[in-house]
């Protein structure tokens, strides 16, 4: 071996031995838990989700949760006013559907990626509400909404709680996408790379 080659190799040594070091003072400095501190499992209440439909008093709270940080990350000010009336019935899929639409417009002038519109198939859509229809078409023409999600598919009048949260996630995530450009470093094909 080179002496050349030691010396560059001698600071690395030093470094990973230092690390190993204090890696074993931190170990041995660590008391160890008592079984008697962690919860057993049988002590742990299950997770029950719940099989009823979500309430308007629900959805409204959530989308309002989801509103206010799209306003904050996007610096929108003022809004339109939810549509969502305030109560303990379930929450209709087109009720949802609308305020999906408000949200999206209050967004649309911060995309700053213009998408390829999906292909819409309202024949799939069993929403009741014409203007539902309508802000469905656009929903799913942006890729907001999945074609043949049950918020726009379903058969049953409401939602359950588990695709109610899927579609909002889903919801945010494509507007998130929409009002962000990625670094070029690391989606060149948006940049034409």
């Amino acid at each position: 071996m080179s002496q050349n080659y030691i010396v560059k190799a001698l600071p690395l040594a030093v470094i990973l031995i230092a690390c190993t070091g204090l890696a074993q003072i931190g170990q041995q400095s660590k008391a160890k838990p008592k079984p008697e501190d962690a919860p057993s499992i049988s002590k742990r209440k299950p997770i029950k989700v719940s099989d009823a439909p979500v309430t308007q008093q629900e959805a409204a709270q959530s989308i309002a949760i989801v509103e206010k940080a799209v306003k904050r990350v996007l610096k929108l000010k003022g809004g339109s006013t939810p549509l969502i009336k305030l109560g303990s019935s379930p929450v209709t899929r087109d009720a949802v559907v609308l305020e999906f639409k408000r949200l999206f417009e209050e967004a649309k002038p911060n995309f700053e990626i213009k998408p390829t519109m999906e292909p819409v198939d309202r024949a799939r859509f069993t929403l009741k509400n014409p203007k539902a229809v309508e802000a469905a078409q656009i929903l799913v023409a942006y890729g907001t909404v999945g074609p043949v999600a049950p918020l726009v598919s379903g058969s049953k009048a409401g939602m359950s709680v588990q695709e109610f949260g899927d579609a909002l996630g889903f919801f945010l995530a494509r507007i998130a996408e929409l009002t962000h450009v990625p670094d070029a470093k690391w989606s060149p094909y948006l940049h034409g790379g």
